[in-house]
C-alpha cells in the first residue's frame, strides 16, 4: 500500500483529515502528546502530530496512573511523581480544588483476615508536606463531591478519607457529584451491566437514564455541576459516550466500543471534556493490573491487550487517544501539575 508520504494525493487526505478534526476539537485545557482519533489510519498520525504540535497553545492538562507509578501531561510536558517507593501506587485521586493528592501504595501484606491492607498516603499540594502512612483497607479511592472518598471491597460504601465519616445519598449506592453536592448522579442497583442512573439538581429528580456500567462508577458529574457524563446502554443501538449539559441543551454522543472502556471510571472537566481508560488494541506486557507496558520487564510475563487513556468532548467525531498506557485519567490544572512535580515523597 502506497503512503502518504510518497503520494500527494493520499498526504492532501491525511491533511485535511488532521484540519478537520483539529477543527471539531475546541480544546479549553490543556494537551500532552499528540491527540490520535481512533478511526484514523496510522499513516496519518505523523501529520496530525504536527498539526496538533502547530496547536500546542490549547493543550489538555491531566494525570493518570502507568506501570504502578503517577504521571502528569501538562502544557506539552510528561513527568513522573518523585516517589521512593517507586512503581507501588495502586490508586490515586487529587481533591477538586488541587489541594491534596491521595495515594493507595501496594506496601503492606494481608492482615490475620486474609484482606490485604494499603498504606494511605496524603499529601498537601500547597506545603509540599505528606502526612504518616496509615494503613487501610480501601481498594480505591475517588476525588467526588468536593473532597476524596474511600471505598471497601466488596461494597459501595462511601467514606470521607479526611474525616474518616460516611458519605451517602440514599438509594443511590454509587453516586458521583458536583463540589457543592447539589448536581448528583448515581445508581441504586446493576442487572449484569445496566443499571438505570438517576439525575437530581438540587435535590429534586431530574431525569433518569439507561446506562451502561463495568466497573461500577462509569459516569461522572463536574465539579461545576454543569456537566454528567455516562455510557449509554448497548441496545438498541451500539454503546455511546455522551455527555449531557444540566441546566439544558440536547445531549451529545460518540461510538465507544472500547473494550474495558469505563472500568476505571472516567473524569469529566468543567468544560464538558471526558477523559478514560480503555483498550487500546496493542498488546502490553503485564505483571498485574495496574503494572503493565509494552517492554518485557522482569516478572512480566502475561500479554494481553494495553490499557489507554482516551479523550473526548462534545464536537469530535471520534474519541482520540493520548496515551498508549495508562490508567484511571483525573483532569488537573496547570498549577496543580506544577505542585505535583515539586512533590518529594517517602523521603
Amino acid at each position: 500500500m502506497e503512503s502518504m508520504g510518497t503520494n500527494p494525493y493520499l498526504r492532501s487526505i491525511g491533511i485535511a483529515m488532521a484540519i478537520a478534526f483539529l477543527a471539531a476539537v475546541t480544546i479549553t485545557s490543556q494537551d500532552a502528546g499528540a491527540l490520535v482519533p481512533t478511526g484514523m489510519p496510522k499513516s496519518a498520525i505523523p501529520i496530525l502530530e504536527a498539526a496538533v504540535s502547530a496547536n500546542s497553545a490549547k493543550t489538555l492538562c491531566y494525570a493518570f496512573l502507568e506501570d504502578g507509578d503517577v504521571w502528569t501531561a501538562c502544557n506539552g510536558r510528561r513527568e513522573k511523581l518523585h516517589l521512593k517507593a517507586a512503581g507501588t501506587v495502586m490508586h490515586y485521586a487529587i481533591s477538586s480544588n488541587g489541594a491534596n493528592l491521595a495515594l493507595l501504595l501496594d506496601e503492606s501484606k494481608p492482615d490475620q483476615r486474609g484482606i490485604v491492607v494499603k498504606d494511605l498516603v496524603v499529601a498537601s499540594l500547597g506545603s509540599l508536606t505528606e502526612s504518616p502512612a496509615k494503613s487501610t483497607e480501601w481498594q480505591f479511592i475517588r476525588a467526588t463531591c468536593g473532597t476524596i472518598l474511600g471505598y471497601s471491597p466488596g461494597n459501595w460504601t462511601a467514606t470521607d478519607i479526611f474525616n474518616g465519616k460516611t458519605v451517602g445519598y440514599p438509594p443511590d449506592r454509587a453516586f458521583r457529584c458536583d463540589t457543592s453536592g447539589g448536581v448528583r448522579m448515581g445508581w441504586n442497583d446493576v442487572h449484569i451491566m445496566s443499571t438505570e442512573l438517576l439525575l437530581q439538581v438540587h435535590g429534586k429528580p431530574d431525569k433518569k437514564i439507561g446506562a451502561f456500567v463495568n466497573g461500577g462508577m462509569d459516569f461522572d458529574v463536574s465539579e461545576n455541576g454543569a456537566y454528567a457524563a455516562y455510557y449509554s446502554r448497548n441496545e438498541p443501538k451500539p454503546r455511546q459516550l455522551c455527555l449531557v449539559k444540566i441546566h439544558g441543551g440536547a445531549d451529545a454522543c460518540v461510538a465507544e466500543g472500547h473494550d474495558e472502556a469505563g472500568l476505571d471510571g472516567m473524569s469529566l472537566s468543567d468544560a464538558g471534556s471526558v477523559l478514560y481508560a480503555g483498550h487500546t488494541g496493542e498488546s502490553c506486557y503485564y505483571k498485574d493490573m495496574q503494572h503493565f507496558g509494552t517492554k518485557l520487564l522482569p516478572g512480566y510475563t502475561g500479554q494481553d491487550t494495553c490499557l489507554g487513556i482516551y479523550y473526548w468532548r462534545a464536537g469530535m467525531p471520534d474519541t482520540a487517544l493520548v496515551e498508549e498506557v495508562g490508567r484511571y485519567p483525573q483532569w488537573i490544572s496547570p498549577r496543580t501539575a506544577m505542585a505535583m512535580r515539586s512533590l518529594k515523597l517517602n523521603e
